[in-house]
């Protein structure tokens, strides 16, 4: 009887010694993270996850916002559809084999969602032609913000590389001629400062010419007539003075001062002189000036 218990107990040893440890061999996740560290609502949130099983898996997820589930999203991405900014972001994994047994649930997170940056889209001068000192520019712009934030804008003016503003609209006094005017827009949506936006487009501003604008009353001393021609240049540039058309003997001097010396005898009259100015730039214009020759 002895003898045959102990062949049923070794026989039993045996079958148990060919059986698998199916509890060691449950299928578990040995990592799982965030792709990304940080998250906005311009991207989803992404996960990925490591097994260790000797049978094919399958792995779920499920995704929770603030403590509540996510329906329907059992994949390892949440599309940013799901998310506002400063919500909590919570992924649960497991893995299931092929014979039905579960892991341990994997927990990841939360995250925090961050605030996405502002975006300047497009900007340009609100006015590109006929640009010289005197012209007030502003700028037309389109921003973009992915959480519907208020955006406002710092406006950078330069002349050159010379800082001249940071208002929207730039006083035209400030420009001078020849120059690159350029501006620099950055925006900001109360938490985050965006990428800066500088306008692609050059303008130069244009050299006006200087313009004649008549002469003072003509004074007579020792049948010398002077008088000065009243000339303004918009960009302040020196000025020099020619005449083109006018009685012989008359000259003009580099400050617009007219002389003429009468001839005897000469009545009164009437005549007409054609002065040139040009600036130091090069531009110049023409005026036809009118001259009053009375005797005492």
């Amino acid at each position: 009887m002895v003898a045959r218990n102990t062949l049923i107990l070794g026989i039993l040893l045996l079958f148990c010694a060919g059986c698998k440890d199916t509890g060691n061999d449950s299928p578990r996740i040995l990592n799982a993270r965030f792709l990304n560290k940080k998250y906005t609502v311009e991207k989803p949130a992404k996960v990925y996850a490591t097994t260790a099983s000797s049978l094919p898996v399958s792995i779920s997820y499920k995704w929770f916002v603030n403590g509540m589930l996510v329906p329907d999203i059992n994949t390892a991405s949440l599309p940013p559809d799901y998310f506002n900014k400063k919500d909590n972001i919570v992924c649960e994994i497991r893995v299931t084999d092929s014979l039905g047994r579960e892991s341990e649930p994997y927990k990841l997170g939360p995250v925090t969602i961050e605030n996405s940056p502002p975006r300047i889209t497009f900007a340009d001068f609100s006015q590109t032609d006929n640009i010289h000192k005197g012209v007030d520019l502003s700028i037309i712009f389109e921003t973009e913000d992915a959480d519907d934030d208020e955006i406002t804008i710092q406006y950078n003016w330069y002349l050159d590389d010379k800082l001249i503003g940071n208002d929207p609209i730039i006083d035209g006094q400030l420009l001078e001629a020849d120059k690159n005017i350029r501006v620099e827009l950055i925006p900001y949506d109360g938490e985050t400062i965006g990428e800066r936006f500088e306008i692609p487009r050059r303008i130069i501003v244009q050299n006006l010419p200087p313009k004649i604008l008549g002469t003072s009353y003509p004074v007579i001393k020792d049948n010398l007539l002077t008088c000065k021609i009243n000339v303004e240049d918009p960009d302040g540039d020196r000025i020099s003075y020619f005449i083109e058309e006018g009685p012989p003997g008359m000259t003009i001097d580099n400050t617009g001062i007219i002389q003429w010396r009468r001839p005897k005898p000469l009545s009164d009259t009437t005549f007409y002189i054609i002065i040139k100015v040009t600036d130091s730039r090069g531009a110049k214009s023409s005026g036809k000036i009118r001259i009053k020759f009375s005797l005492l």
